[in-house]
């Protein structure tokens, strides 16, 4: 993972934005998973909801866990025209705050370098063998969509330019360049009311020109990987 690491140690980043009290069993199973098999790993939960010491259990245990309280509007805004209103569709979108931890994932992997995941993401397997730069298909041959959504209409099994890409897990390394374009690029796409508008789409039209059916050439250095290379298991 080269710079997505520190001093050999993987760094992860993730997000919590919901109550103390709805994070359980199943969560604290990603945290146990990313230990098992890092257990060097540096690992930062950005959540303003949780108390800094809600993960003192696992300090006092020697690893490196910590509750990173941010600020969504100063993060994401240095990156964006002062014209941009996006913090105005806070109380009017229903897509708001997966919006903003869409953007504010890009921004802090671009700002600090690492893996993001999802909090429904357990790790099976290391990380070590992965590439610098990458994310992963969202669907594959053996795993198709299964709900009838924008994704599924597009998919073809055999054509890999229809698939989708997802961002719930991936890494870059800190200052990439693209991660700088998926954040500097989010005014030209975002749309407050369609979900998908700055996630899987957003970066799946980054990567893939579906027109001529292959990699855009400028991205190429970054790796898609099949689904089953990170999530083996479906669940």
């Amino acid at each position: 993972l080269s710079e997505a690491s520190v001093g050999g140690h993987v760094r992860v980043l993730l997000f919590w934005t919901t109550s103390p009290e709805s994070f359980g069993a199943q969560e604290s199973s990603v945290l146990e998973s990313i230990f098992y098999h890092h257990p060097q790993a540096e690992v930062a939960v950005f959540s303003n909801t949780l108390p800094t010491d809600f993960f003192a259990s696992f300090a006092l245990a020697g690893y490196a866990l910590s509750v990173e309280p941010y600020d969504l509007r100063g993060t994401l805004a240095k990156h964006w025209p002062a014209d941009f209103d996006f913090f105005s569709a806070e109380k009017s979108s229903d897509f708001f705050y997966s919006h903003a931890t869409d953007a504010l994932r890009f921004a802090l992997l671009y700002e600090r370098g690492g893996v993001y995941m999802d909090f429904d993401v357990v790790l099976a397997n290391p990380l070590d063998n992965l590439p610098e730069r990458w994310l992963a298909f969202q669907y594959s041959k053996e795993h198709p969509p299964k709900r009838t959504n924008w994704a599924a209409r597009l998919f073809d099994p055999e054509d890999t330019s229809t698939w989708v890409v997802n961002g719930a897990m991936m890494a870059f390394p800190p200052r990439d360049p693209f991660m700088a374009r998926a954040l500097e690029t989010v005014p030209e796409v975002w749309d407050p009311e369609v979900w998908y508008s700055i996630g899987p789409q957003h970066l799946t039209n980054l990567l893939l020109d579906r027109v001529n059916a292959r990699r855009v050439p400028e991205w190429e250095g970054v790796a898609i990987l099949p689904m089953e290379a990170v999530a083996p298991v479906p669940w």
